[in-house]
């Protein structure tokens, strides 16, 4: 499953999350990919917008997955210069959702490598607002990574999928 939205955000909407994670109250963690994120784990991030805009991605994610799935995690990192991450499946996870806070930088695609004979792969440019969903998990998911940014923060909005436990 791929499924590709312009314009999900508006310009201000994704300022908004961008202004929230500047000014997040509580430690922003370092992944092992040396990216800084703002972990928003459920139930709640404490805003409502933010916590209605994950019940509501995720409803579009059931619907392209095809059967229930709940939100396990939801993030809003920062790339820095340098940073990438190299291909990988999220093997616990059904699907995932990645909107783009910006686009004001060079680099920072998002690849897709699908599971045909073929192994293509699709390069997603980072484009303010933009949504993209795909299927992760192990069996049936795409490997995927991001290409190195080169100049410029780059901020995405990511949210992981699992069955209900």
């Amino acid at each position: 499953m791929f499924y590709l939205k312009d314009n999900f955000l508006t310009k201000d909407e994704c300022e908004h999350l961008i202004k929230f994670w500047e000014d997040y109250p509580d430690k922003k963690v370092y992944d092992f990919n040396k990216t800084l994120m703002v972990r928003l784990c459920h139930p709640t991030s404490g805003d409502k917008w933010i916590n209605d805009l994950s019940i509501y991605i995720g409803k579009k994610c059931s619907a392209l997955a095809d059967h229930h799935i709940m939100c396990d995690n939801i993030e809003i990192v920062q790339w820095k210069p340098g940073t990438f991450m190299r291909p990988h499946k999220d093997t616990q996870d059904i699907c995932s959702a990645i909107v783009y806070l910006n686009d004001d930088f060079r680099g920072g695609e998002t690849v897709i490598r699908f599971n045909d004979p073929r192994a293509q792969e699709l390069i997603v440019e980072p484009k303010q607002g933009r949504m993209i969903v795909f299927s992760n998990g192990k069996d049936t998911g795409y490997y995927h990574w991001v290409n190195k940014i080169k100049d410029s923060n780059r901020y995405t909005l990511s949210l992981w999928f699992i069955a209900p436990k």
